[in-house]
């Protein structure tokens, strides 16, 4: 059977920014090719997928406190003769307890149209001891090579997922109840409407529940922004909510609960400097996110071409932020949201590659709900490593 286990609760954010303990190396599992190149991590932290995109996504449970052991290797379902290049696993997404996950295949063939990308969910079969295909989603509204699949999220209990394209540029959200198939509740793509001029899909990301989904937006003409999707209870579709431009946005995190979300710009699309700013709503109630941290402000990281920002995650309560430097440091950031007037930003913790640092150190990086268990690929572009890897730190 698969193997369930639990990790302990994080502390507070004052706890951990008072207390003398930091993020430590536990396990670091390598691989051939670029192994690590995407990582996705279960809420609950004990289960971990990576891959080396275009061969098999490998999952990883947490047998004890600090050790992950293989659970299960999964293959691109399709014949080989069927696509020679389909990037399975170029983006991996899992539910809370990461029985389901979801698989971005961007260079698939779907209904003879090569590139149209598509999306594979897997589920834990205790029949089989292993992972089985449930479905493989696309978007239907369109014939067009539209890379779908390039990015990927999914909510907590694995019924709504989202993706996005990163060429032609599609956003697709699908959700199901129960054990019915999952169906189309949103599906776009970048020559319609506002999105004409757009690649709609850079990044996406969702609250815990999937009543509330982002996707990043990249133009030439209207810049980037952060598109907000929210559920209509009523009809069970997505509904425009708002739209938000943070400077040069390239990545988005959600938190769980779906009050805040951090955009991350890196170098290239923000004048130099990597960027984080922060969002939240001032209520529950309310459906509008606003900027906390002052617009243009944000957090930065000098010099010029740091790639601060170039991935994030951001933990179930939104006071806790991942994000990668590659290929310096993974900076571990806290939100002071009991300041009186703005928020402060601090940083709690940084972690460097624990020997020779490469080009591609931090290159992607997920983290657990309650911001115990980090997650950091590197995929070994640099002559300089020993192999391809990720390399997981836990609190402590």
């Amino acid at each position: 059977m698969k193997v369930q286990a639990h990790v302990f609760v994080a502390l507070v954010l004052v706890t951990l920014v008072q207390c003398q303990a930091s993020y430590q190396l536990k396990q670091t599992i390598t691989g051939k090719g670029f192994f690590g190149y995407v990582v996705a991590i279960s809420s609950d932290g004990t289960t971990i997928a990576t891959t080396n995109p275009g061969n098999n996504v490998v999952i990883y449970t947490l047998i004890e406190q600090g050790t992950w052991n293989v659970t299960a290797e999964i293959s691109y379902p399709q014949p080989s003769w069927y696509d020679r290049t389909p990037d399975f696993g170029s983006s991996l997404a899992l539910s809370k307890d990461g029985s389901i996950i979801a698989i971005g295949c961007p260079g698939d063939t779907y209904k003879g149209v090569s590139g149209t990308g598509t999306v594979y969910i897997f589920q834990w079969n205790e029949q089989f001891n292993n992972y089985t295909q449930v479905t493989r989603l696309a978007n239907t509204k369109t014939k067009i090579s539209q890379n779908l699949g390039s990015v990927v999220a999914m909510s907590d209990d694995g019924s709504v997922v989202s993706a996005g394209g990163h060429m032609s540029g599609s956003g697709c959200i699908w959700s199901r109840s129960g054990t019915e198939s999952y169906s189309a509740k949103f599906c776009t793509h970048s020559n319609t409407g506002y999105y004409n001029d757009k690649i709609f899909g850079l990044d996406t990301s969702m609250s815990a529940d999937g009543s509330v989904v982002a996707f990043v937006s990249a133009g030439l003409i209207l810049g980037n922004d952060v598109v907000i999707y929210s559920l209509n209870q009523t009809t069970g579709n997505y509904e425009f909510s708002q739209v938000v431009y943070p400077i040069g946005v390239t990545t988005v995190a959600f938190s769980g609960d779906g009050l805040t979300f951090v955009a991350g710009s890196s170098t290239q699309l923000s004048g130099g400097y990597g960027q984080i700013e922060w969002y939240a709503k001032e209520s529950s109630s309310s459906k509008i996110y606003r900027d906390i941290t002052g617009r243009g402000s944000g957090y930065f990281v000098q010099p010029p071409y740091s790639s601060f920002g170039w991935d994030i995650a951001l933990c179930n309560n939104g006071t806790i932020l991942a994000c990668s430097q590659t290929p310096y440091y993974v900076f571990m950031i806290g939100l002071d949201a009991a300041t009186e007037t703005m928020p402060e930003i601090q940083e709690i913790s940084k972690v460097s590659y624990p020997k020779i640092p490469g080009f591609s150190w931090g290159y992607s990086v997920a983290m657990s709900a309650d911001a115990s268990v980090v997650v950091i690929g590197y995929p070994g572009y640099s002559a300089d490593d020993d192999g391809s890897s990720f390399n997981i730190f836990v609190w402590q």
